[in-house]
């Protein structure tokens, strides 16, 4: 059974159930006429459907990963100047931390 066919007969049994009579003809052309705005109905209603949600959703993903490396990037930079403060380095002045948490200058 196809699509189509699907249409028609949702179409034929709601036409038969409310007492209308209808040819095959005008069940087709209404089935067409559900199925195509079906089809249409996230551009009517702006409903993004999946395809569109899961748009939606890598969207405020992507958003939500930057914005957590930009706070990265801060956290970062102030833990720079921190252990600078902290250890009198100029800004020139280069440092490592071991795997122990030792700070040393290079």
């Amino acid at each position: 059974m196809s699509v189509k066919d699907l249409w028609v007969d949702v179409i034929a049994n709601a036409a038969e159930e409310c007492g209308a009579k209808l040819t095959r003809e005008q069940e087709e052309y209404i089935a067409d006429a559900a199925q195509g705005m079906h089809d249409n109905y996230d551009l009517v209603e702006y409903n993004p459907g999946w395809a569109g949600r899961f748009a939606v959703l890598q969207d405020e993903a992507a958003d939500k990963l930057k914005r957590i490396e930009e706070q990265h990037e801060r956290e970062i930079h102030e833990m720079d100047q921190v252990i600078r403060r902290a250890y009198k380095l100029y800004d020139d002045d280069r440092y490592e931390i071991d795997y122990d948490g030792y700070i040393r200058r290079i």
